[in-house]
């Protein structure tokens, strides 16, 4: 997997909802499913439906800070309101969403 809990990941693929492609959004829980498994986010995007959308681990591209690690922060857009989530916020995201 590419991403792990609390990551920024920029959305590279949204084929059914190409309205939230290039959006920016942090990697909450990782639920698996029937289709191998999808992480849950924040914010929570919805599909035209309505549907909160799950997303596959190839459709995000994680956003670390390590040197060397990612050249995407050198040019995406980060919102000024989004930050790395710390280990406890994380566990108490996760913990709030298997409740939702």
């Amino acid at each position: 997997m590419r991403c792990k809990v609390g990551d920024i990941a920029f959305i590279v693929r949204a084929d059914n909802d190409p309205q939230h492609l290039h959006k920016i959004v942090t990697c909450i829980h990782w639920e698996n499913d029937r289709w191998g498994g999808a992480w849950n986010t924040y914010p929570r995007l919805k599909d035209s439906e309505g549907r909160i959308i799950g997303w596959h681990d190839d459709d995000l591209q994680p956003i670390r800070d390590q040197p060397g690690a990612d050249e995407t922060l050198q040019w995406a857009p980060v919102p000024a309101t989004t930050k790395r989530l710390t280990e406890e916020e994380s566990k108490t995201a996760e913990a709030a969403w298997s409740k939702a």
